[in-house]
């Protein structure tokens, strides 16, 4: 995600997307955890800095 285009969008869609990504890594540690062979490591920190980058957006449109 592209923080430029994450600037204008609404605090309703940062908050639904948000959602999403929650979901998402909740997903990924599930697989992670199964016990089968995990091959995206690299989404689970692409996933968490996507979150911080929504999380801080949100911060700044509330102020």
């Amino acid at each position: 995600m592209n923080i430029n285009e994450l600037r204008k969008e609404s605090l309703i869609d940062l908050k639904s997307k948000l959602v999403l990504l929650y979901r998402e890594k909740l997903k990924i540690s599930f697989e992670k955890t199964s016990g089968s062979e995990f091959n995206k490591t690299h989404m689970i920190k692409a996933n968490k800095k996507n979150i911080a980058r929504i999380l801080t957006l949100i911060s700044e449109k509330k102020e």
